[in-house]
């Protein structure tokens, strides 16, 4: 039953490991053709999603070292 699981487990890696390499090679190319170039796309992405999230993991840190101070 083990051997089972962890062969599951491993395909389930390879399907989303393609899927996600499918995402990022295609996906930019169908957008690109409505929207500008491949940078641009990535530009959006990493300001609309990526880099909020850093943001709020360092308030977070800023507000967990003010209240360990205090």
């Amino acid at each position: 039953m083990n051997n089972v699981s962890g062969f599951l487990n491993k395909l389930l890696i390879i399907i989303l490991l393609a899927v996600a390499i499918f995402i990022i090679i295609a996906l930019p190319n169908e957008i690109t053709a409505f929207t500008g170039t491949t940078f641009y796309v990535i530009l959006r992405f990493v300001t609309t999603i990526i880099l909020p999230w850093i943001a709020l993991y360092w308030f977070i840190r800023l507000v967990k070292a003010v209240e360990k101070k205090s």
